[in-house]
């Protein structure tokens, strides 16, 4: 029989310790139930008893959370119990058996049922050693390799709380269609799983911008083309991920914007969130050789806000994206400022520089298209004319064109093609200068076109008009 250590899989499990019995962190007066930190109520009740007894009673119907802790406990009593009866250590199979028996009565039935078939797989592939995983520190360029068989050892451990990552959260808020995400990858690897087998290699790259000098480059701006429907997971070329500084946001929480959305349907990106630093400013993160494994609709949670809310659409059929590659970059967010600061100066550079971080090719003849979208804005409260001018001038600095996905947004759409059209046979140091000299105002195109002082359709006075605002 094959002994097993359970410290190998417990002691080095970063997830913070769930609080047991305690009271709501956000000050309702109820107890929230074992395992979680806050009660499902919205705290607008007031009430401040302190009655030991007074759980609240949304949450104390869902099953804890399965935390190594209680895993461990739990399986630890199964082994015992194991030993006395065999007279030695049980195998990794006895081990297995317990690990999915501890999961499926701690969590609740709704919740684990998309899982039932792929639980025992999961118990089993956990217990297998995962390789080390060098950490993309930031301010350094790096990258890392990993199969995808090590992924989902990783993913397998994270569902039983017994890695760097955890999907507790997943059970404890009720994130059901991340749930069935995790359910559709876990099917699809099931039928993989073989002795040996590896799988696709995944990379991961920090990508860190050097000097360049946007002001003085007499270059051509490369192509822009607008495409008015369609998403950019489904598109060719280098992929934009909206990202967060922190690699895949709110992935494994609540969160279910673009890039959480983008991570839980190519749910092996989820490993390397524990590897990757927080981006600088001058980094961006490129994501090779993700698969697939999900489909959806939606977008967002579903707080009643939302017509269409994310929503896992099962298996993904179609395999021509097998070999995505994303690169993930973040906006600056102007929620707790004046969104006219982003016409300044020093805040075009800033993000200019983000994204020839991410355009910068890793190879001589990477040149594929940079397919992107409105970048930073919603939330963010970029303005969507201004962040594409910026992705298109930081595109054409690294040699590629910009597919400019416009999510439907028809008058963002045809803004950004007046202007394309304007600057037709102008230079990458012609845009930075226009970009650079905006006064802090929306009306972006009328500056432009003001600065280019637009004679009909000569083209030869508006090329001409720039060189003398230049000077």
């Amino acid at each position: 029989m094959e002994q097993h250590a359970w410290h190998e899989y417990s002691s080095s499990s970063s997830s913070a310790s769930i609080l047991e019995n305690d009271w709501c962190e956000r000050g309702c007066g109820f107890r929230a139930a074992k395992g979680h930190r806050a009660c499902c109520r919205s705290c607008e009740l007031g009430r401040s008893t302190r009655d030991p007894s007074s759980h609240c009673p949304t949450c104390s119907a869902r099953a804890p959370l399965l935390t190594p802790q209680k895993v461990k406990r739990t399986v630890d009593e199964h082994v015992a119990r194991l030993a006395r009866w065999q007279g030695s250590t049980p195998d990794r199979v006895a081990v297995a058996t317990a690990l999915s028996a501890a999961f499926e009565r701690r969590v609740s039935e709704s919740l684990a049922r998309p899982l039932t078939k792929v639980i025992s797989f999961a118990a089993k592939v956990s217990l297998e050693e995962a390789p080390f995983v060098e950490r993309l520190r930031s301010g350094v360029k790096g990258k890392v390799r990993v199969s995808q068989a090590d992924c989902a050892r990783v993913l397998c451990r994270a569902l039983f709380g017994l890695g760097e990552i955890s999907f507790e959260r997943w059970f404890s808020q009720g994130q059901r269609e991340k749930i069935k995400c995790l359910a559709v990858y876990l099917s699809a690897i099931k039928g993989r799983w073989k002795p040996k087998w590896t799988g696709r290699t995944l990379e991961v790259v920090r990508k860190i911008v050097g000097q360049f000098e946007p002001a003085t480059n007499t270059g051509e701006l490369s192509g822009l083309k607008i495409v008015p429907k369609g998403s950019i997971e489904g598109a060719s070329g280098l992929r934009a991920d909206f990202a967060n500084k922190e690699l895949g946001g709110g992935a494994l929480g609540r969160g279910l914007a673009q890039e959480e959305i983008l991570f839980v349907t190519h749910f092996e990106l989820l490993a390397f969130i524990p590897h990757c630093d927080a981006m600088g400013a001058d980094e961006a993160i490129e994501l090779r050789g993700a698969e697939r494994f999900a489909d959806h609709t939606g977008y967002g949670s579903d707080d009643g806000e939302r017509a269409r809310p994310f929503a896992c659409g099962g298996p993904y059929r179609d395999k021509r994206a097998d070999t995505a590659r994303f690169v993930a970059l973040d906006a600056t967010d102007y929620r707790a400022s004046d969104p006219l600061k982003q016409h300044e100066k020093h805040h075009v550079d800033r993000e200019l520089r983000k994204v020839v971080a991410a355009c910068q090719p890793v190879g001589d003849a990477d040149a594929e298209p940079f397919a992107t979208g409105q970048w930073g804005c919603g939330v963010f409260g970029g303005d969507p004319l201004l962040k594409a001018l910026i992705q298109w001038l930081g595109a054409s600095i690294c040699g590629r064109a910009v597919h400019y996905f416009a999510f439907a947004d028809k008058r963002v759409a045809a803004r950004l093609e007046a202007v394309v059209a304007d600057l037709r046979g102008a230079k990458i140091r012609d845009l930075y200068f226009v970009l650079t000299t905006l006064r802090t105002t929306y009306n972006i195109h009328d500056q432009i076109r003001q600065a280019l002082l637009l004679d009909g359709n000569h083209q030869q006075s508006r090329l001409l008009a720039i060189s003398r605002l230049r000077e």
